[in-house]
Parts: structure tokens; sequence; C-alpha cells
């Protein structure tokens, strides 16, 4: 019985955890051509979106455009 419960509580625990790590990384550029690389940003969802909202209002502000690549 303790063997089911163990096996059990394996298949839980490899199912209730994410399969990958989810991560982000976004570059700004700016008019004059130069850019600004942000540092890859893993974990929640919530702290990957800031960087993402951050890059974009600073080049909305400079005149540049931001771009974002997940993996």
């Amino acid at each position: 019985m303790k063997k089911v419960l163990l096996v059990i509580a394996v298949a839980g625990f490899a199912f209730a955890t994410p399969a990958c790590k989810k991560c982000v990384t976004c570059k700004e550029v700016y008019p004059d051509g130069s850019s600004f690389t942000y540092p890859e940003k893993c974990g929640k969802k919530s702290e990957r979106e800031a960087q993402e909202t951050a890059c974009s209002t600073a080049a909305a502000f400079y005149g540049g455009t931001c771009s974002c690549d997940k993996s």
C-alpha cells in the first residue's frame, strides 16, 4: 500500500510542476539605430509581463520599438 501511495505522490508531483522554465528576453531599438537588450527574465508570468511592459513603455518614450522573444 505504501508503494502505491508513493507512486501516486510522485506522479502527482510530476504533473503539478511545469515541464519547462518560461523566459522572456526583450530588446529596445532606438531611432538612431542603437539598442538595449534586457537580461533574460525567467519566472512567474507577472514578472515576465512586467519586463515586456517596461520595454514597451521605454521604447515608446524614446520613439523606438520593443520586441520580446519568449523561450
